[in-house]
């Protein structure tokens, strides 16, 4: 008597974040950044072998391992997602206070455009294409820019003044490109894996004369206090597929 492997449906994911409060996380995760302008340095940015759960924390990755699978895998689909504060506006604090709203709509629409991918097992390519083009996958659906009603005309600083509700695509998990399957890529068990993205200069160039990311600007519910909190500019990428595991609790001949 032995277990025997089952093969079950499985996602990976991984995500790189941008948060001017990064140096106060009491975890770090390894390959994030604390400024629009650190990550324009990047020439490349590693998905799948810089972080795993113990450093990242299960919202940002599944990853129980960073150099290896611990299970054979099948990919069946890539999805590429880059996803900004729904709240737009951003408060810069300083001798003007102003408010900078257009952080949001650049990062989820126009950035992806500039970005290309490339998707290796060991050391060998196996899919390479621009990041706009596997489509984010399920999210937010629709599109939606605009001012509070009765907003002034200059920023409300004790409030945000726009909200942009943007997508790389249709809410459904059929909008990701999936791979036919004469192409199926398989990732052997202990093999390393990895997804790079990489932007091109005119992105790079774009990303080092942005400043931020600044803050949200909230009230109390006494309005006495200011709350400023970081925002948070992240991409995560997913591998959709198929693994084999042990089948659970029961033994077979």
């Amino acid at each position: 008597m032995g277990y025997m492997n089952v093969e079950e449906t499985y996602p990976l994911f991984d995500t790189v974040g941008v948060c001017s409060d990064l140096a106060n996380f009491s975890t770090r995760p390894a390959g994030w950044f604390a400024t629009f302008a650190a990550l324009g340095q990047a020439v490349d940015i590693p998905f799948f072998n810089q972080r795993n759960v113990a450093s990242s924390g299960p919202e940002y990755t599944n990853l129980e391992t960073r150099d290896q699978t611990p299970w054979p895998f099948q990919v069946h689909a890539i999805n590429v997602a880059f996803f900004a504060p729904s709240i737009a506006s951003q408060f810069v604090e300083g001798p003007n206070d102003v408010i900078e709203y257009k952080h949001s709509p650049l990062w989820e629409i126009e950035l992806p455009r500039h970005f290309g991918l490339e998707f290796a097992v060991n050391t060998d390519v196996r899919f390479s294409c621009n990041a706009l083009m596997p489509g984010s996958g399920a999210g937010p659906v629709g599109f939606g820019y605009g001012m509070l009603s009765g907003a002034e005309s200059g920023p409300d600083l004790d409030q945000p003044a726009c909200y942009a509700t943007t997508t790389q695509g249709v809410s459904d998990r059929r909008n990701g490109w999936s791979i036919p399957e004469p192409l199926l890529i398989d990732v052997p068990w202990k093999a390393a894996i990895s997804a790079t993205l990489k932007p091109s200069e005119y992105a790079r160039r774009m990303l080092q004369q942005f400043e931020g990311p600044h803050q949200l600007s909230f009230t109390n519910a006494a309005q006495s206090a200011k709350i400023t909190p970081s925002s948070f500019f992240g991409i995560r990428i997913t591998l959709h597929g198929i693994r084999g595991v042990q089948q659970r609790g029961e033994a077979h001949a």
